[in-house]
């Protein structure tokens, strides 16, 4: 249905702070499915983890763009 496909790749890694990270899991369907309990453990703990590891964790970021010009 298309011709003229390219595709073009972006990668870059981003850089978080625990805090960050955290918060960024909190939007996570899977763990907004978990106790509020088990949640607030679960991410301290995750954060705990960072910050003994030296406080940031690098997250790395593949996007493909697919291009094309639709058949007519």
């Amino acid at each position: 249905m298309f011709a003229d496909i390219t595709v073009k790749e972006y990668n870059w890694i981003q850089s978080c702070s625990s805090e960050e990270y955290v918060a960024l899991l909190n939007t996570n369907s899977k763990h907004q499915q978990l106790s509020i309990d088990v949640r607030r453990s679960l991410l301290q703990r995750i954060k705990d983890s960072i910050d003994a590891a030296g406080g940031t964790i690098e997250k790395q970021h593949k996007v493909a763009l697919f291009l094309g010009k639709k058949n007519v």
